[in-house]
């Protein structure tokens, strides 16, 4: 049972609750009184090496404890050097944790004025995120939820208004590695899957897998949450948004002509753009390269009549190609993962 009860706390930035340290310690001291335990002190000591608790009297009490155990064990005949090692191996994980712990508050503070002085752009900006990164690092530096959360949002915050300079987001994606927040995973995946280079696509492919991400998804493509249906025929652009309202749960909005599409787009961004190939203003290859590189789609469906479209059907946020007449059950299948 105490075993158990730590296997959902089993990191820092999932810690037990202080509300239930007391709980677990009078479950502890079940498991180590000689009668009522039946012998599972040792086992129960070796537990408490998977306890994160951010109470570092916790652990002092818990080092200590086991300490003079230790001392008592030695005196006795039945006692074996490898529980001696195990249990002297745990005091040491525990003295660790209760030294992190007091140290937290300054290194905390050392975080938040690395990120004060962060530089809004300039050449100096990539080494102050370097300088963050390697804070993080910090083998000693114990991160709490909050304070995983706050980098998650300055993750975030950096990447939808990155300068593009590929130094400042791979480091960018190194802090997500480093905060374990799963909001992270699709922005820094979708940094993987545009990234040329093999510097930027390695820290990304890292952070994705610190994440938790399995190599097989990888290059999986994020879940379309929005769609804006670009169609010049009202009649059809109604038939496609009703459709598609049928199938799935999309925000959908709709846009005549692409000048409509670019005053919806700076709105905000869509997950997919449903376009044709060419307007009555020509080939919308190099507006939808265009949209794409500023961010403002992730990914497209592209219908059209021309069986030769050339490298946009190549494009790596083209997802699928259309060609008229299409039943609209191709739509619902170009969506799917």
């Amino acid at each position: 049972m105490l075993e158990g009860a730590l296997a959902a706390f089993a990191a820092f930035d999932r810690p037990l609750p202080a509300s239930e340290v007391q709980v677990f310690m009078q479950l502890l001291d079940r498991c180590c009184d000689e009668r009522e335990g039946e012998g599972q002190r040792l086992r129960a000591i070796l537990a408490t090496q998977d306890l994160y608790v951010f109470d570092r009297h916790v652990y002092e009490q818990l080092k200590d404890r086991f300490a003079d155990f230790l001392f008592d064990m030695r005196t006795k005949e039945t006692w074996d050097r490898d529980s001696n090692d195990q249990v002297a191996a745990v005091i040491k994980e525990l003295a660790r944790r209760s030294d992190a712990l007091g140290t937290l508050a300054q290194k905390e503070a050392n975080l938040k004025a690395l990120v004060h002085k962060l530089p809004p752009a300039g050449p100096k900006r990539a080494e102050s995120l370097l300088a963050l990164r390697e804070a993080l690092q910090d083998p000693e530096l114990i991160i709490r939820p909050e304070i995983a959360q706050e980098m998650a949002a300055l993750v975030l915050d950096n990447l939808e208004r990155s300068s593009g300079e590929w130094r400042e987001t791979a480091h960018l994606c190194e802090i997500a590695g480093l905060t374990h927040q799963a909001a992270l995973v699709d922005p820094v995946r979708e940094v993987f899957q545009r990234a040329t280079g093999l510097g930027l696509k390695s820290a990304a492919r890292a952070a994705l897998l610190a994440l938790g991400l399995a190599e097989d998804d990888l290059n999986r493509r994020a879940p379309i949450g929005s769609i804006l249906v670009l169609e010049p025929s009202a009649f059809f652009r109604k038939r496609l948004a009703a459709f598609l309202g049928q199938h799935g749960n999309w925000k959908l909005a709709e846009a005549g002509t692409r000048k409509e599409a670019e005053l919806l787009l700076e709105q905000g961004p869509v997950d997919l753009l449903l376009t044709e190939s060419q307007d009555p203003d020509g080939d919308l290859a190099p507006w939808l390269q265009a949209l794409w590189g500023r961010r403002r789609c992730r990914y497209a469906i592209v219908s059209t009549s021309n069986r030769d479209i050339g490298d946009l059907a190549q494009a790596p946020w083209v997802i699928g190609v259309l060609f008229k007449p299409y039943p609209l059950e191709q739509v619902i299948q170009a969506l799917e993962p």
